[in-house]
């Protein structure tokens, strides 16, 4: 028969070993997460100088933002982003200063292109949106 020491410690064994369990069911899963059940990056809103655009996050740069709009392609620089939310996840970029490289890498991982954008994508999508050039949001 086991003594009290190892009750004690098989019951604590099992109660994290259940929280362990119970971790993998909170919080946001697979199915409720948009970038995870359908092609395409999370919703963007963007406000730059008296301008609000509602987006889709193609990709994130060291630079900025590049962006799917009803008004087209847009790449919204650091500096013109007074502030910028995205749907289910709690990152925001603000004051026009670029975010940290932490915040920048779980931004590029939940956007359209996480492997970024070549100049021959830019050019596609460009076409695909009947644009000549990327519309820029001004600082």
């Amino acid at each position: 028969e086991p003594g009290a020491r190892a009750v004690t410690v098989i019951r604590g064994v099992a109660l994290l070993g259940g929280l362990g369990l119970a971790g993998c069911h909170l919080g946001t899963g697979v199915g409720s997460f948009a970038p995870a059940t359908h092609a395409g990056g999370v919703p963007v809103s963007v406000e730059s100088r008296g301008a609000r655009l509602d987006a889709e996050l193609l990709s994130v740069s060291d630079t900025g933002l590049l962006l799917a709009s009803d008004s087209g392609l847009v790449f919204a620089p650091y500096r013109a982003i007074r502030g910028a939310t995205f749907g289910q996840v709690s990152e925001e970029i603000s004051k026009g200063e670029a975010p940290h490289a932490a915040t920048r890498e779980r931004l590029r991982l939940i956007s359209r292109f996480p492997q970024g954008v070549s100049a021959e994508r830019v050019r596609a999508l460009l076409a695909a949106y009947h644009q000549d050039s990327l519309r820029v949001l001004e600082p």
